[in-house]
């Protein structure tokens, strides 16, 4: 029974990194915004797209303004699509703690509403540095203009 719990809450578990890695990777701005950790293999962000795309195609003015605006509303539309998802994933995961609740005793239930609640803070303090990290992309961006 409790090889049957544990197993049960590491696949919950697991399946929620997954499924937050794969949306990250997806939606992440990393595609289009600075290099992740400044990793020259790493995606190029939009400027340098852009900045390529100019070389490589001999873009008049005009069309790179038209390029950044089909670019930025890309973004928009990921954006916009991530926040659709995003309460369907929060959704899954709150019926997969309340599967392992029912598997859980009495006794165990404290425990791991209290593993819950730290799970949830470091949840938030990672999208709180992550939405930081978005800001000051954004204010870099801005400053470049």
């Amino acid at each position: 029974m409790k090889f049957r719990a544990a197993t049960l809450v590491f696949c919950v578990f697991l399946t929620g990194a997954v499924v937050g890695g794969l949306a990250v990777h997806v939606f992440g701005d990393r595609i289009w915004s600075t290099r992740a950790y400044n990793n020259p293999n790493s995606m190029p962000t939009r400027e340098e797209l852009l900045q390529q795309l100019g070389q490589q195609l001999d873009l008049t003015p005009e069309q790179r303004t038209q390029i950044k605006a089909a670019m930025d509303q890309t973004v928009s539309d990921w954006h916009r699509i991530f926040l659709t998802v995003d309460p369907e994933l929060e959704q899954a995961r709150q019926q997969g703690r309340e599967r392992i609740r029912a598997v859980l005793t009495p006794a165990q239930l404290p425990k791991y509403e209290v593993f819950i609640r730290q799970l949830d803070a470091q949840r938030a303090k990672a999208e709180q540095r992550e939405q930081q990290q978005k800001d000051q992309q954004l204010k870099d961006q801005q400053q470049k203009k």
